[in-house]
């Protein structure tokens, strides 16, 4: 009998979801398929017999590496190829066994690709030794994580692992799937008794990090990976991983200083790790080191964008980096240089939504014409899978609704999908048009998708209020017992809004004048907030928050004069006092603030205070222009402001918000008799 040359060997627990997928990418390759099975309950053994496989039972000891070498112990192949059942065999199939009948490697190295969400830039790739001859020394190790590299790099060295075309495809991230099981528990258990056994073993340590930020404990976390980050040999293959993981996690942290100091020393180390660069750039954007950000994020761009050696985020050399090349030369005024790093970012990944909202955006800052703006992006998103969706959330995201419109005009008739007719829609809310949204929105009522129906209904009435109708009975009647009562109770209240709202209702209140404010139906938002002195604060935030600033300051200036500006109002109103330069009157509330908006009030009142120093000092040289010490300390302040002015502390405002700053009309501080 032939000595077989490949054995594909996988573990599984009640795997019936995926399981077919991953046998039927391995079909033609494997002399034979060896399943241990650790005690599925559903129809997971009765598939793997189905497409061949030989499935051996074992009882589950919490030990990965014991279940993985019961397989090795039941195969006469030369080589062995480990996968797991959310995986699939995506590419180097083909070439797979000719490779392996001439080779003289004794292991190869094989690209896995975690897919971590529907969209194309939701992936992380590495490596890992699936790959490997069949040798009685070779076990795996680790209970969880297993590895057989440590074995292999005992008796053979790194020379010997070679590298392969061999790609996996594992969907066990994809949050749809990865939700269905809950694994964290068995995880934890685990690496508890690991590190039981070996307290200072840096991969138990590593993983037990990974494992509490993922159920939350970002401290334990932080302890933990830092522990096995001075304890992890310089060599070893998971450190530079280990390394970002500690920096994403810093970040995630608010701790952007510890975060580019760790950075700073650690891209050293790897200076061909693109992700380490992105995330030093980050680190420097979030301290406002806007020079030093670009110098990162460049480093990050010049990386090799299909690096085999790391962990590595999907577009930290290309279409990400050269995004947030774009946002920080945004930040530093220089227009031009941020709309070639979008076209850069766009040339790699044309879909990339970051990418294209902030070159629309460009285009409008270097006042490019509505019309002009269109016809470039829609040449650039026409052929695209959901170009148009992206097309109209690009156009109002810089507020050319009736540019949107007008290039829509044969699409709108017949769009492909909901998501653009509600957009749509909302263009034609914005420009005053209700009984045209109505129009376009009615179509989608037949949709069987439940949260397309909520969607479009919610539009609708709106559509409807804003017009001064009632929502009608179809509508209603396609939504559940629930949303109908729900939203004739918001209705009851528009048509009699001088009535406080029940303490019970100001959530759904407020929720319905956020959806108002964003749709640019201001009247309707007037109404539903009444002369309700508790909705109030909420309002004034809402229309700041919009870019609605002339109205917002009446609102928040009443506020003040009554006494009940909550922190967030304050704060709101403070950055508007800051913006017309009273910095002597922004600094209290600032700190007013403080509780409510920490960093954006600190950092507010410190610029607040910082301005008045400087005035001080200005007319201190006025008087005393020799003193060497007033100019000192006027170059310090100066300094200061522009370092400080450059973190992202201010309400950030779309193109389409800023054109709102102006808009005058309706008066929220005089209310209407009831209907």
């Amino acid at each position: 009998m032939t000595e077989p040359l490949l054995s594909v060997q996988l573990i599984v627990r009640n795997e019936e979801l995926l399981l077919p997928f991953c046998l039927a990418s391995i079909k033609g390759i494997a002399d034979e398929i060896v399943v241990v099975d650790t005690g599925s309950t559903d129809r997971t053994v009765e598939l793997a017999l189905s497409y061949g496989a030989r499935v051996y039972a074992a009882n589950w000891t919490d030990d990965f590496a014991y279940a993985r070498n019961i397989g090795l112990d039941r195969t006469e192949a030369k080589w062995i190829l480990c996968l797991d059942a959310d995986e699939v065999l995506a590419a180097g199939a083909d070439s797979l066994r000719g490779t392996l009948q001439t080779t003289s490697a004794e292991a190869f190295w094989v690209t896995i690709d975690n897919v971590l969400g529907r969209l194309p830039e939701e992936r992380l790739q590495h490596r890992m030794v699936r790959l490997f001859r069949n040798r009685p020394e070779r076990r795996f190790r680790q209970r969880l994580h297993e590895q057989i590299l440590p074995a292999i790099l005992e008796r053979s060295g790194q020379d010997t692992i070679a590298p392969s075309n061999l790609k996996l495809t594992h969907l066990g991230y994809f949050h749809e799937i990865k939700d269905q099981t809950d694994k964290q528990a068995r995880n934890e258990r685990i690496l508890a008794a690991m590190l039981a056994e070996t307290p200072d073993d840096p991969f138990a340590l590593y993983n037990w990090g990974v494992a509490k930020a993922h159920g939350g404990d970002q401290e334990q976390a932080l302890q933990a990976m830092m522990t096995a980050r001075s304890l992890a040999p310089p060599a070893i293959a998971y450190r530079p991983g280990l390394v970002r993981d500690i920096a994403r996690l810093l970040l995630a942290m608010e701790r952007p200083n510890e975060a580019g100091l760790l950075l700073a020393e650690e891209s050293g180390n790897y200076p061909d790790y693109p992700d380490l660069h992105y995330l030093l750039g980050e680190a420097y954007r979030a301290q406002g080191l806007l020079p030093e950000a670009l110098q990162a994020l460049r480093q990050a761009a010049a990386c090799p964008s299909d690096s085999a050696l790391y962990p590595v985020e999907a577009g930290c050399a290309t279409f990400r980096a050269q995004t947030l090349i774009g946002d920080t030369l945004t930040k530093l005024g220089q227009l031009e240089e941020a709309k070639s790093a979008y076209e850069q970012a766009l040339a790699s990944h044309a879909a990339y939504k970051p990418a294209t909202l902030g070159w629309a955006a460009s285009l409008e800052a270097l006042r490019i014409p509505g019309t002009v703006i269109a016809e470039r992006l829609l040449l650039l998103v026409r052929d695209l899978p959901s170009g148009l969706l992206l097309f109209a959330e690009a156009m109002l995201h810089i507020g050319h609704y009736r540019e949107l419109l007008n290039a829509l005009d044969d699409a709108a008739k017949h769009p492909q999908e909901p998501a653009l007719t509600q957009h749509l829609a909302y263009a034609h809310l914005h420009l005053g048009h209700p009984d045209k949204a109505i129009e376009q929105l009615r179509p989608l009522l037949e949709s069987d998708q439940t949260g397309t129906i909520l969607e479009t209904v919610r539009l609708l009435a709106l559509a409807a209020w804003s017009g001064g109708a009632a929502i009608k009975d179809e509508w209603l009647w396609v939504l559940p017992h629930d949303e109908r009562r729900h939203l004739l109770n918001i209705e009851r209240r528009l048509w009699q809004r001088a009535q406080p709202a029940a303490s019970d209702q100001q959530e759904d209140v407020r929720s319905w004048i956020d959806r108002a404010v964003r749709a640019g139906l201001l009247e309707v938002a007037k109404q539903l907030a009444g002369s309700d002195a508790a909705l109030r604060p909420y309002t004034a935030r809402c229309l700041y928050r919009a870019g609605y600033v002339h109205l917002a300051s009446g609102l928040l200036l009443n506020l003040l004069e009554e006494e009940r500006l909550d922190g967030d109002a304050a704060a709101d109103l403070a950055e508007l006092l800051y913006d017309r330069g009273h910095y002597g009157e922004a600094a209290p509330l600032f700190e007013l603030a403080v509780p409510a908006a920490s960093d954006r009030a600190r950092i507010g009142a410190a610029l607040s205070y910082l301005h008045n120093a400087r005035s001080v000092l200005h007319d201190a040289l006025y008087h005393h222009p020799d003193s060497p010490l007033l100019r000192g300390d006027l170059h310090k302040t100066t300094a200061s402001l522009e370092l400080l002015g450059k973190l992202d502390w201010h309400t950030p405002w779309t193109p389409a918000q800023r054109r709102n700053a102006d808009v005058r009309t309706p008066n929220f501080l005089v209310h209407d008799r009831e209907r």
